[in-house]
């Protein structure tokens, strides 16, 4: 498992994220860190929009996971986690995203 980490956004050596992927160029937008009671929706949604046409200008084909979308259900992401070479976690709060993993696992 290799790890790209950036404090901001995609970061400024985004084509390293790139060499560090497999030929599976597929990549899961996962914007749950970010997520907290204050959440202003419209910003959530310009910043998640930004950093997936980001990702897209690399050459990778990006797809959004909201986690919420699978609380209080039977079936999780499961094997959809396994169809991507990558996944890209947005700053945010590491606590949140531990907890919106547990509801889905």
């Amino acid at each position: 498992m290799r790890f790209y980490l950036s404090s901001f956004n995609v970061g400024n050596k985004a084509k390293e994220l790139v060499r560090l992927m497999s030929n599976n160029k597929k990549i899961e937008h996962i914007p749950n860190a970010c997520d907290y009671t204050t959440v202003d929706i419209n910003r959530r949604s310009e910043v998640n929009k930004s950093d997936m046409t980001e990702l897209s200008s690399l050459g990778l084909d990006v797809e959004l996971l909201d986690l919420k979308d699978y609380f209080g259900k039977n079936d999780g992401p499961g094997n959809r986690l396994n169809e991507f070479g990558g996944n890209f976690i947005g700053g945010g709060n590491t606590y949140i995203l531990k907890q919106a993993m547990k509801l889905i696992f």
